[in-house]
């Protein structure tokens, strides 16, 4: 499930131009994880180690993380990149792939 964090890392894009792709990555992660913990496919706890495992391999630190996701924009980021995928359910079915 690690590396299908990777494949649908395609990114969220807003009005404002593209995000830093530190931002990209913790949106994704997040979504992902928020998504995977929603549909009930995961355990919270395992969710959130996978999404944090993910960003730590990328070089994403949790204070970086952290910094995103305080961001305004963090929320309606995520939210639209879940859209963009058709969805939590949608998601989950990709990252199963």
């Amino acid at each position: 499930m690690l590396a299908s964090l990777i494949v649908i890392s395609s990114g969220p894009s807003t009005a404002q131009g593209d995000p830093d792709p530190s931002t990209v990555l913790v949106t994704v992660a997040q979504a992902n994880a928020i998504c995977l913990i929603e549909t009930e496919t995961l355990p919270a706890e395992q969710a959130m180690a996978i999404a944090k495992a993910f960003l730590t391999q990328q070089g994403i630190t949790a204070t970086r993380s952290n910094a995103v996701q305080r961001n305004e924009d963090f929320n309606t980021l995520m939210l639209t990149y879940i859209q963009q995928r058709g969805g939590c359910e949608q998601l989950v079915q990709e990252l199963k792939q």
